[in-house]
């Protein structure tokens, strides 16, 4: 596990596609956020929620405070790198609760020189919610915060970014497909069903 590393577990928003908590939803016998979490303390120390409300899982410092309440992911990783200089940051949503040790381990090693985040291409898609953001990384997100700014997708475009894409890692596909999130309980279904 590398030192200079923690992870930021997502577990707020108003998960109105869901219909209720995706956080609080039940995945193979635990809460989503749970197992995010306990993926999240395989290759990354501390672990911290953001958002949210209910019991903080077990292996979790705790909840980091709000900047903004309601204010969404991109204050939550200025927030996060503000109070924590130095270090890259995991994060996570509370939606990809079949997350794989093996794809978090690939996500989260050291980012080559030239980049500032590594992000997953999952069936395509970019999942800037889903990435290793490097400490250089904070002056982009700070700056965006300040202005007001709300899309982690935004600030994404503007960063040297190492994509990890199913074609091109050296593990399995099936690995990175459990980065996957879900949105509404279809998604869910065919998530849990898949494996």
């Amino acid at each position: 596990m590398r030192p200079d590393i923690m992870a930021l577990v997502l577990a707020g928003g108003s998960s109105r596609r869901f219909g209720s908590d995706k956080a609080a939803v039940d995945v193979k016998g635990s809460p989503s956020v749970w197992r995010v979490a306990r993926a999240a303390g395989a290759v990354a120390q501390p672990v911290y929620l953001a958002g949210g409300s209910g019991p903080v899982p077990p292996g979790v410092s705790g909840r980091l405070p709000d900047p903004e309440p309601g204010g969404g992911p991109l204050q939550a990783l200025a927030g996060a790198f503000g109070r924590y200089p130095g270090v890259d940051i995991l994060v996570l949503p509370c939606d990809v609760p079949l997350a794989s040790i093996e794809a978090l381990t690939a996500l989260v090693e050291p980012l080559p020189s030239h980049c500032l985040a590594r992000i997953p291409r999952v069936e395509g898609l970019p999942q800037p919610l889903t990435a290793l953001y490097g400490a250089q990384a904070a002056g982009a997100f700070s700056s965006a915060a300040l202005a007001g700014r709300r899309s982690v997708r935004r600030v994404m475009e503007d960063l040297s970014v190492a994509w990890m894409e199913a074609d091109r890692w050296e593990g399995a596909p099936g690995d990175l497909a459990s980065l996957r999130d879900f949105d509404t309980p279809e998604d869910l279904a065919r998530l849990v069903g898949s494996t």
